[in-house]
């Protein structure tokens, strides 16, 4: 009895060596993995700092041209040219200077 207990605390230290080697595989892979991303990270800085510009600029311009077009087709509507025009143009410029803010708030609070 002595031998077989002998012999199963082999295999256990065996299997724990085995188990030992497999953990250090999955950190290695973890590691790569992490390094990558980290690397990718930093290359996709520019790319983010130029998408977060691009919205910006189009959360601005997208207010401003839809209060135009609002003006405009409500001057047609009602015979009223130019005042809603300009009245809608200025309600879209307050829209895209908002969604500026709201964007850039949100950008300070990520970091």
């Amino acid at each position: 009895m002595t031998q077989d207990s002998q012999e199963d605390k082999e295999k256990e230290m065996q299997n724990i060596i085995e188990d030992k080697d497999g953990i250090s595989e999955k950190i290695g892979e973890f590691q790569k993995k992490y390094n990558q991303k980290s690397f990718n990270e930093n290359d996709n800085a520019k790319s983010s700092a130029f998408g977060l510009a691009m919205r910006i600029t189009t959360d601005l311009m997208s207010g401003v041209i839809i209060g135009g077009i609002m003006g405009w087709s409500f001057d047609k509507l009602f015979g009223t040219s130019p005042w809603l025009l300009i009245v809608f143009f200025i309600l879209g410029v307050a829209a895209g200077i908002s969604n500026v803010i709201r964007t850039a708030n949100k950008m300070n609070k990520l970091g």
